[in-house]
């Protein structure tokens, strides 16, 4: 079925030191293929360098240090290459980033360092006083972002170590995170979408409507594709104006922390121990 805009929910305009934003066209979302035999699958990565997509299996409870944990590894048409590419070491692997040859993964309190080639677990790298990390990303200088549900906080993984990057009661229940050249844009699960100045750490509210938020990437036309984790899809525009894609909580299927590879969105879900692909399009 074809997935379209629903309706507006709120707005809140970006501060005046964003330049205008460009001309923004509207989207919808189709989708192209489903496939299940996951366990709890939470984020999505892709590696241009393998042509593959990494999945991460939580195969349990979030929080739970039972081992049970592993990555997988499939293609971009949904076939599984390697259903437990990764698995040693791991017990509830959620956010995925690449950088110099490694995937890095967190795993409640620590990062871990993947090998690209092997899928071995490398290096465990503790973040000091975490509860619950959540999301990963890297940035253009290889250092790796981590945010942490469960104290306010968003860590940061360089020269072999971690430490806190920025902490704030605006960060409460942070989540999904993307890097852009002057900004990190965070979305939480207390309903918000921020915006964190890079040099100055400094944070302002974008956008407010956006629930359990999981998810947060450019869509290709001028905004972003949001998501909540209990079946939300959004689209958010530079001034902050939030609507709805899609409304698929009555499934109980979640939709988690997808990636964007040109037009097509791959996302996991959750509980139905799925990853589904759907297209961007502009809607005339």
């Amino acid at each position: 079925m074809r997935l379209v805009i629903l309706s507006l929910l709120s707005g809140l305009t970006l501060s005046c030191s964003q330049s205008a934003p460009e001309p923004i066209v509207d989207i919808s979302l189709d989708p192209i293929w489903r496939i299940s035999g996951f366990e709890n699958p939470e984020s999505a990565l892709f590696v241009a360098e393998t042509g593959f997509l990494y999945v991460s299996n939580v195969a349990g409870e979030g929080g739970a240090v039972d081992g049970n944990g592993y990555i997988s590894r499939l293609t971009l048409d949904g076939e599984i290459d390697t259903l437990r590419w990764a698995t040693s070491g791991l017990s509830a692997p959620k956010g995925l980033a690449y950088a110099n040859g490694q995937i890095f993964v967190t795993d409640i309190t620590d990062i871990v360092a993947i090998d690209l080639d092997t899928g071995e677990i490398g290096m465990r790298f503790p973040a000091p006083g975490a509860g619950f990390l959540n999301d990963a990303i890297a940035g253009e200088d290889g250092r790796i972002y981590a945010s942490d549900s469960a104290t306010q906080r968003i860590y940061v993984l360089e020269d072999n170590g971690v430490s806190v990057w920025a902490e704030d009661d605006l960060l409460s229940a942070a989540n999904g995170m993307w890097l852009e050249n002057d900004r990190m844009l965070l979305i939480t699960m207390n309903d918000r979408l921020v915006a964190i100045d890079r040099s100055s750490r400094d944070i302002s509210v974008l956008a407010e409507g956006v629930g359990d938020g999981d998810g947060i990437a450019p869509d290709g036309y001028g905004g972003y594709l949001a998501n909540e984790w209990p079946g939300q899809t959004y689209r958010i525009t530079p001034t902050g104006e939030v609507t709805v894609l899609d409304d698929a909580r009555a499934d109980e299927a979640y939709t988690n922390d997808f990636t964007i590879v040109g037009d097509i969105v791959y996302t996991p879900h959750f509980n139905s121990g799925e990853v589904s692909a759907s297209r961007i399009l502009p809607v005339d």
